[in-house]
């Protein structure tokens, strides 16, 4: 008689077996700590480093207006709140 879990196929069964022998374990502690903290890291690499030359643009801008393309709404004779 064959077990609950047979299909009724013995390749089946065994590609079955093979796939739950093969499955990785999951991961806890300081190997999914150490996964988050990389992810973070690069996640943070990017965003720096696609923001920090606008800021530096725009800190340039504010501080040089005569030499910035971007000038502060006041010095075009506009409120900034509007």
């Amino acid at each position: 008689m064959a077990s609950s879990t047979s299909t009724g196929s013995p390749k089946v069964d065994a590609a079955v077996a093979n796939a739950a022998a093969a499955a990785t374990p999951q991961l806890t502690g300081f190997g999914l700590y150490s996964r988050f903290a990389l992810a973070g890291a690069v996640c943070c690499s990017v965003t720096h480093g696609a923001l920090t030359p606008v800021d530096v643009y725009v800190a340039f801008s504010f501080a040089r207006p005569d030499l910035g393309a971007l000038k502060r709404p006041e010095a075009r004779g506009r409120s900034a709140l509007r």
